[in-house]
């Protein structure tokens, strides 16, 4: 089994315009503990829970972005996908989505 989804928000900080992301996702076992971070090289862990009724690991991390262009690029690169959540209004959106040719 592999991830499936990470769920992402960012917070811009008003003293110098960076960018703070923030990443969550739920995990079953070692193996995706390991590939997780694989890709979250250089990230630093926020925090972690569990929820009992699916037997997961939640876990959060951090990392600052100079704009959200940069994020975008690293967002696209992740080989699962990953949705955004606006802080504002709450809504989804995917990222990485693979778009299907016709």
């Amino acid at each position: 089994m592999s991830i499936e989804k990470v769920v992402a928000w960012g917070e811009k900080r008003e003293t110098d315009g960076l960018i703070t992301y923030r990443i969550q996702a739920k995990l079953k076992g070692k193996r995706e503990l390991n590939s997780l971070m694989k890709e979250f090289q250089g990230w630093k862990h926020a925090g972690e829970g569990y929820d009992p009724n699916n037997q997961k690991t939640i876990l959060i991390m951090m990392r600052i972005f100079e704009d959200k262009q940069s994020w975008m690029k690293f967002a696209r690169t992740l080989p699962f996908m990953v949705e955004e959540v606006n802080q504002r209004t709450g809504k989804k959106k995917v990222i990485n989505a693979k778009r299907k040719r016709a």
